[in-house]
Order: structure tokens, then sequence, then C-alpha cells
């Protein structure tokens, strides 16, 4: 389930003939600001379409546990089911075929979490770790607004490769030790020494320090 940014919400979208409508998953249509600091207008109330997909003949979506409507779906329909509601706060539930999937609003970013493919990797200077980066809030949710200049550091037995976001409008180098989180997320390229050991991954920013181990071996 994702939601198709409304035209207007951060100035108006043109498309070309290889160009895709910009689709996110997030519920947070409440207003924010632009990577350029200026605001941006809330939603609330103004229709918002909303796309499931899957290959369940029937779909029922949901707001704030009440039914916004059934959908079919099928090979016609490319299986995908469109709903346009109101923008409201809240939670997104779509069901099919006795599965669900949600989308909630996040609140206020409260930390960054860290999640490595995988926290042991070979020592030989030739191993990659690949660490995103999430801003989160008190609940765990993504911020999926949130643009937060972030500092990695690296310590012991690991080498900082990169650090970047999927923003096309950062001109910060990709081997810079900064970035600033794009729709809530970054990745970080950790690559192994040629000793054995632990590396200490931190990461610092206006949010309280996360930190997080990779061992080589």
């Amino acid at each position: 389930m994702a939601v198709k940014e409304p035209n207007g919400y951060r100035g108006n979208i043109k498309e070309t003939m290889w160009s895709v409508w910009p689709t996110w998953e997030s519920w947070n249509w409440t207003g924010s600001t632009d990577y350029k600091g200026e605001a941006v207008p809330s939603w609330e109330g103004k229709p918002i379409d909303v796309e499931v997909y899957t290959k369940a003949p029937k779909v029922k979506l949901y707001l704030n546990d009440k039914l916004v409507g059934t959908k079919q779906v099928s090979r016609d329909t490319q299986f995908k089911a469109v709903f346009s509601i109101p923008y409201e706060v809240g939670v997104l539930r779509a069901e099919a075929d006795g599965k669900s999937v949600t989308l909630a609003t996040a609140g206020e970013p409260a930390r960054l979490r860290l999640t490595a493919d995988r926290n042991v990797i070979a020592a030989g200077g030739q191993d990659l770790a690949y660490i995103t980066v999430e801003v989160v809030d008190k609940d765990g949710r993504v911020c999926p607004d949130a643009a937060i200049p972030c500092e990695a550091v690296v310590k012991g037995q690991g080498q900082l490769m990169a650090f970047a976001s999927a923003d096309l409008k950062d001109r910060e180098p990709k081997t810079s030790s900064r970035v600033t989180t794009w729709k809530g997320r970054a990745l970080l390229v950790v690559r192994s020494s040629k000793t054995k050991g632990k590396a200490q991954i931190n990461i610092k920013s206006s949010l309280p320090t996360a930190t997080l181990t990779i061992i080589s071996k």
C-alpha cells in the first residue's frame, strides 16, 4: 500500500514520457518543510489517492477503523485498487484474503534507529556492511518527512565508505561522513579492516546519538 503525492503539496508535479507519479509509503500529509526549509501546507480534509497492490480479488480499505470502501482487483485493474479519500491523521488499513497491511501517521522524531544487513563481516579489508539509518517517533514509526542532519563516526576495526540518502538534490559527496536524512532515512556503508575486531558506529544528530557495533572476524 502506498499514497500518491498530491499535486501541489510540494509544488506542481511534472511528468515526462519516462517518469512515474511520486508515490510514497507514507500517511503523513500534515504539512512540513521542504528541502529549502520552506513551509509545506497541510492536506487535511483534501482528497488523496491510496493505492493497494494485490492479486487478491477484493480489497477493503479502512481509515481509523471506519470502512472507506471495497474494490475489485484483477488483471484489468493492473492488480491495483485505488481509493480517493479526504486526508485525516490516523491509521490506514487494507484487508485482502484475510491479510492486512497498515500505514500510520508518525509523530515527532524521537530517535535514530540503526539496522545492519549483517552484524558480522569478514576481516581482510574487502567486506561491507550496509546500515540503514531511520528517524523514528516514540512508537518506532518511521517519520517520512524527517530531514535530520547526521554525522557518522566509525571507530575500531572498520572504515566509513559512504553515507548518503536517495535525495537527488543533496550535493554532499557520497563518501562524506555527513548526510541529511531524506524521507526519514539514510544509508551508511562500512568496510572491514584487515584486522579482526569490533567497529563501533556512532550517528550524531540533534536526536540522541545512535550506536551500533559491527564485528570483523
